[in-house]
């Protein structure tokens, strides 16, 4: 009976009544964990399922385009579930609704996963009841039984796992992640990034609901590790993050173009004060996620334009300075003496007198 179990993949409740029974205190221990395991095994099945058919429904824009397809949902099905599974739509197991390249191969690769299906089941309920009333079936019998259902399972098994790989190579090389096309942008916070009052309008403001909803409903995080800290408001694993080749800071923000601007309507409730810009990052460009392409009016704080504007006309006066000292030495070298003076950052050339025995000192007769 235990064997059955483990054969049995749709099984979800079990009650076995072993009272005016011969059985033992270990016999039942045995049954009773075999069971257990086998409920469990096939109640993670049923809950397995319903998440892949969330996933499976996901928009198109999300990163899962792949999904949308008929023939790929229904593999990444076939994988999870075992073959014949009663939890599987019924359009992937009825192989006259299935649409695929390969028609009327897919149809007979269904039927035949559903008829091993039939065989374990029939074989399992039969084994299981004539053990349930005492039958003892003959060892041989029941080893050559074993084994033809472990080798129908196994060849199901092989040929589900590479049709799926198939699948999902053509799906990989179809519809890559490219966060530098339009559908996602890559955002940086000019400043106050980790403050509190950031992050609570992040994790609160009702601009953003939908946008925590998409990635929490899709199983992925809003703010993981793995991210170097970075906020990801569209649902995004590790591969697709690592693929693409980020290096994000706590400052960044991914999301999708258009829920930009949500974002910035969001971060207007944070106070003036710790108050934010967003700038647009350009992920082909070099370093951590490139360099700044497009920044909002008024978003270069003044300090910092004072001392890019104090620099330049520190270099003009400099090179001022550099031309009339050349101008000066030329003069002085053709004898003519030309004096320079700078007052109040204005350059004065005193005008030589006509006479020039004026300017020189007389001794008393």
């Amino acid at each position: 009976m235990a064997e059955a179990l483990k054969q049995n993949i749709t099984l979800q409740f079990f009650t076995i009544d072993c009272r005016n029974t011969s059985i033992g205190d270990e016999t039942k221990a045995a049954l009773r964990e075999a069971i257990t395991q086998a409920t469990q095994r096939n109640q993670a099945l049923r809950a397995q399922r319903h998440s892949l058919a969330r996933l499976a429904r996901w928009s198109g824009d999300t990163g899962f385009q792949s999904l949308s397809e008929g023939e790929f949902r229904k593999r990444v099905f076939q994988f999870f579930l075992p073959p014949g599974c009663k939890l599987m739509p019924v359009d992937f197991l009825n192989p006259q609704r299935v649409t695929q390249t390969g028609g009327e191969v897919a149809g007979a690769a269904c039927a035949e996963m559903r008829a091993h299906h039939e065989v374990a089941a029939v074989a399992s309920a039969g084994a299981g009841s004539a053990q349930s009333e005492g039958t003892v079936l003959d060892p041989a019998k029941e080893e050559q039984l074993g084994l033809a259902l472990e080798q129908s399972m196994a060849d199901a098994t092989d040929r589900e796992n590479s049709d799926l790989a198939d699948a999902i190579m053509r799906s990989k090389s179809d519809t890559p992640l490219r966060l530098h096309e339009n559908s996602v942008v890559v955002l940086r916070l000019t400043r106050h990034a980790q403050a509190a009052e950031v992050v609570h309008e992040i994790l609160q403001s009702p601009d953003l609901e939908k946008c925590r909803a998409m990635v929490l409903e899709a199983g992925c995080e809003l703010r993981p590790k793995w991210a170097g800290g970075a906020w990801l408001l569209l649902p995004l694993t590790r591969e697709q993050f690592e693929e693409a080749g980020l290096e994000t800071t706590p400052v960044h923000i991914i999301a999708l173009s258009r829920d930009e601007d949500a974002l910035r309507r969001a971060l207007k409730a944070v106070p003036k004060e710790k108050r934010p810009k967003l700038r647009t990052e350009n992920h082909d460009a070099d370093g951590p996620c490139g360099a700044s392409q497009r920044a909002d009016a008024g978003s270069d704080d003044e300090e910092s334009m004072a001392r890019q504007v104090g620099s330049g006309m520190g270099q003009e006066h400099r090179e001022e300075e550099e031309w009339f000292a050349g101008a000066a030495s030329r003069a002085g070298s053709s004898g003519d003496r030309i004096e320079i003076a700078v007052e109040r950052t204005f350059v004065h050339f005193p005008m030589p007198r006509e006479d020039h025995a004026a300017s020189v000192c007389k001794s008393a007769p």
